[in-house]
């Protein structure tokens, strides 16, 4: 088959399968009677139709009989099945696809119950004919002979198959019961403020410090750009998984040859060993200034934040979002009462957004503030987190999550620029400030000493 008529008949393939699977799913058809139907509404030559049920569906990898469909470039989702005769004892498996979909094989399918999704074991082999002892969920145990497993053959185990991201908290939070605006607007806040985190950790504290104890206000706008960097992909990551229902690890897999995945892949784990140092030092380093603790135990004490956070998520992901934005929220009061106990000049702090010209090491320490905000896990994390959403899947739904998402993610990052901006200010206020004027004094200390010497010495010169 030529190029052109495999790609015409994939999408046939792909038309006949959505509709199969819209026919089940949401119609409620029964599996046996989705193919008939499925045949007339193929010839629909809208490819803006096939697209808006794709959407629609949630971007579906299987038909109700388990077979593959193709996605909108003609690829196949590639999945490693196990026949039902191979299956070891007690292993349990998920029916996954039926190949042999005449009307009697369905209805002798629906005699034992077993459908896609079906759990089912074997708990016996019977060598002298080659049955089986098979349990189907908790219904008692039936026998199939070996004539009737041959022809169950098309009945698999899937085990690599379409996961969810973060399957623990997956579309855990319902958006589409009917809240009025303001509460329904709640229910998407929540993704941003844990992602937030990473754009106000000890690498960017390190970075904010520096460039403000060094430099004054005069890397403000790095920050700014920097933010508005942020919002810009974060929003794209976020879109990512609203739309397609996949985080950016997934897509990569799919989209990508193996080689670029690994090395993707290596990239994600560099880049989240080099924060995680930061964020264990960091943290070690707080904990020493405020107890003492020797560096090593403080070392050991951040372990257990790994564990918390994981404990919060069992418990559900509004509290674990919960707790960020209450840790978040410590951080702003902290800094706002610290800016305003610094006193800095309003007029000097908006002079800091304009763009101007940059030393060596100026530029040395804006590449850092750059690097230390935008940073690729966060792209990662953002397209999982706003999946524990559950939304609607129609065009309106889609779009009205978006909306929502968008403005979490502007409030958040926002407020983590905030807390940039006020470390930045607030070093720059207290201490370069205090060792300029320190200079200035030490300078006029210095010239009036010089002064008061020459003028000693000229006296002494004029004595007989």
């Amino acid at each position: 088959m030529t190029e052109p008529g495999k790609k015409i008949a994939l999408g046939i393939v792909r038309k006949h399968r959505l509709w199969e699977f819209f026919l089940a799913n949401k119609l409620g058809f029964e599996w046996d009677k989705v193919h008939v139907i499925a045949e007339e509404l193929e010839h629909v030559s809208s490819d803006e139709l096939i697209s808006r049920l794709d959407l629609f569906l949630g971007n579906p990898s299987f038909d109700p009989h388990g077979d593959p469909i193709p996605d909108r470039n003609g690829k196949i989702p590639q999945v490693k099945q196990l026949n039902l005769l191979s299956l070891p004892l007690s292993q349990q498996a998920t029916v996954s696809s039926v190949t042999n979909q005449t009307g009697e094989m369905l209805d002798m399918l629906k005699h034992y119950g077993i459908g896609l999704g079906t759990v089912l074991r074997i708990i016996k082999r019977f060598d002298f004919d080659g049955s089986l002892e098979i349990r189907v969920a908790k219904q008692p145990p039936c026998i199939i002979t070996e004539q009737v497993a041959k022809t169950y053959s098309s009945i698999m185990q899937r085990t690599q198959h379409k996961d969810n991201s973060l399957s623990e908290v997956h579309g855990t939070v319902d958006t589409t019961n009917g809240k009025p605006g303001w509460r329904k607007a709640l229910s998407f806040l929540g993704p941003a403020y844990l992602v937030s985190v990473g754009y106000m950790d000890p690498g960017n504290w390190a970075t904010d410090l520096a460039g403000g104890s060094r430099f004054g206000y005069q890397l403000i706008w790095v920050l700014l750009m920097s933010n508005l960097m942020a919002l810009l992909l974060q929003g794209l990551s976020a879109r990512l998984g609203i739309v397609r229902g996949r985080d950016l690890a997934q897509a990569n897999r799919e989209e990508y040859p193996k080689m670029v995945n690994f090395f993707l892949y290596l990239l994600a784990e560099i880049a989240i060993a080099a924060c995680d140092l930061a964020e264990v030092l960091g943290m070690a380093i707080g904990i020493q200034l405020l107890t003492g603790l020797p560096l090593v135990w403080g070392v050991s004490i951040t372990v257990l934040d790994t564990f918390l956070l994981l404990y919060l998520q069992r418990l559900g992901i509004r509290r674990l979002e919960a707790f960020i934005i209450t840790l978040v929220a410590i951080i702003g009061i902290s800094f706002l009462i610290e800016i305003i106990m610094a006193k800095p000049a309003i007029t000097e702090i908006a002079g800091g957004f304009i763009p101007g010209p940059l030393s060596n090491d100026a530029l040395y320490i804006a590449i850092g503030i750059i690097g230390a905000t935008v940073m690729p896990h966060n792209l990662y994390l953002h397209s999982a987190l706003v999946q524990t959403r559950k939304i609607d899947r129609t065009d309106a739904g889609i779009r009205q999550a978006i909306k929502f998402n968008r403005i979490d993610s502007t409030i958040a990052l926002n407020l983590a620029f905030f807390v940039n901006a006020a470390i930045l200010i607030v070093a720059a206020t207290v201490f370069y400030k205090a060792v300029t004027l320190m200079l200035r004094r030490s300078r006029k200390l210095t010239a009036s000493c010089l002064i008061s010497w020459d003028n000693w010495h000229r006296s002494c010169s004029r004595l007989p």
